[in-house]
């Protein structure tokens, strides 16, 4: 063997090592991404989870069906008192739906934590949110919501294998 040989060996072991300590480089940085955001979604959640709780509280005593009827929805909106708690409560399902959908928190981490909670509010405030984008000719007020409200679906059935 060379004297050349050697050292072309030499610099490929190299390169392969150098290669596969990057490698490992980028797996520990993906995983502490991945830690840090699963944590900061837990944390947001246990920061907003007792105005949710608060503001269901007040509501649910005077709406307690699962899915708002036509008449509670224009009385929500009719009622002004009425409608700021409301927009309140649905203001910060919008705050954690952005932080998810824009990735700052993590789907997997929600949808372990208050998935079903999330969803079955979707469902029973999608029809005032539906009225009130109606009312208003806009679209895009709660469309985070909205979007999450269709991920997290999506994400559960595709978890279930349904």
């Amino acid at each position: 063997m060379t004297l050349e040989t050697l050292v072309a060996i030499a610099t490929l072991v190299g390169v392969l090592g150098t290669l596969a300590s990057v490698i490992v480089a980028a797996y520990q940085l993906r995983s502490g991404l991945r830690y840090r955001r699963q944590k900061d979604t837990l944390d947001f959640y246990e920061q907003i989870q007792a105005d949710i709780r608060n503001a269901q509280r007040v509501l649910s005593n005077r709406y307690r069906e699962e899915c708002l009827s036509d008449e509670q929805v224009r009385e929500i909106f009719a009622d002004e008192e009425i409608k700021f708690k409301f927009h309140a409560l649905l203001n910060v399902h919008e705050r954690l739906a952005l932080g998810v959908n824009s990735g700052i928190y993590d789907l997997a981490m929600l949808n372990r934590l208050a998935g079903g909670l999330f969803l079955r509010a979707w469902e029973k405030y999608r029809p005032y949110i539906d009225f009130y984008c109606d009312q208003m000719k806009r679209t895009t007020p709660w469309s985070e919501f909205r979007i999450l409200a269709a991920s997290l679906r999506a994400f559960r059935e595709n978890s279930t294998g349904a």
